[in-house]
């Protein structure tokens, strides 16, 4: 639940605006005729099909969740590094003695790990 918290803040305009330019791309290819269309059936109107694009409704999706989850990594690989986030990865316990000495003790080697401190 963490991860899709983080995902959310940080990622949700991006996947949003993703999703549009996607949608408005999807678009313009289906008014040039250039990537198919079906036929669907309006109830209550005609009994005439109407041609609808199928392509924004199938690729919204995927292009929202895609961006969402993994959005800052292609971003990354583009060389922009967003904004950094605290992660607390380590809790010390808190009650229990033997266990909060021992978190304690493993303090030196996460930090040895680490490439860098905020």
């Amino acid at each position: 639940r963490k991860y899709v918290a983080l995902c959310l803040h940080f990622n949700f305009q991006m996947a949003v605006v993703a999703l549009l330019i996607a949608s408005i791309i999807l678009t313009v290819l289906h008014i040039l005729g250039t990537i198919p269309c079906i036929n669907d059936y309006v109830v209550g109107e005609s009994d005439r099909p109407v041609q609808s694009g199928f392509a924004v409704r199938v690729a919204a999706g995927p292009v929202f969740l895609f961006t969402l989850f993994f959005g800052r990594n292609l971003v990354a690989s583009c060389g922009w590094l967003g904004p950094d986030v605290f992660l607390d990865k380590v809790c010390i316990h808190q009650t229990n003695r033997r266990i909060q000495k021992k978190g304690i003790l493993k303090l030196g080697a996460f930090l040895r790990h680490s490439e860098e401190m905020l």
